[in-house]
């Protein structure tokens, strides 16, 4: 199998047995997450198989959802891939969550104040 390089193949996420490590950010906490995968290659019998991947919480796959993986053919060995799934790459995520922030916060600023003040979201009458 020397040389064979991994190809992508649909795969079901079975079970999902834990993190063994989590690495927390001011914006993001990510857990080294293992699972157990049913892949389905294209040329080959469907197998199952253990992965560790680093994925976000809360947004990390969950049992039944279908991801693709990669993996070396005529083996077991599989690596989750989820770059570029808009449902688990922590990475895009991230990035249309910043892009999102970034108008909210642009429109905010750039909107018209509020003709009366007693109008507001922040009024309390109480104080």
């Amino acid at each position: 199998m020397f040389g064979k390089k991994k190809v992508t193949a649909p795969a079901k996420i079975i079970a999902d047995e834990g993190y063994g490590f989590v690495d927390k950010s001011a914006s993001k906490t990510l857990q080294h997450e293992k699972y157990i995968v049913e892949v389905h290659p294209e040329n080959e019998p469907a197998f199952r198989a253990e992965v560790t991947a680093w994925v976000a919480w809360p947004e990390m796959p969950q049992p039944g959802d279908q991801v693709q993986v990669r993996y070396k053919p005529g083996t077991h060995d599989v690596d989750l891939d989820i770059t570029g799934d808009p449902r688990f790459d922590w990475k895009l995520l991230e990035t249309q969550r910043k892009t999102e922030d970034a108008a909210t916060r642009e429109r905010l600023l750039n909107e018209p104040p509020s003709p009366d003040l007693s109008s507001g979201p922040g009024d309390d009458p109480d104080h």
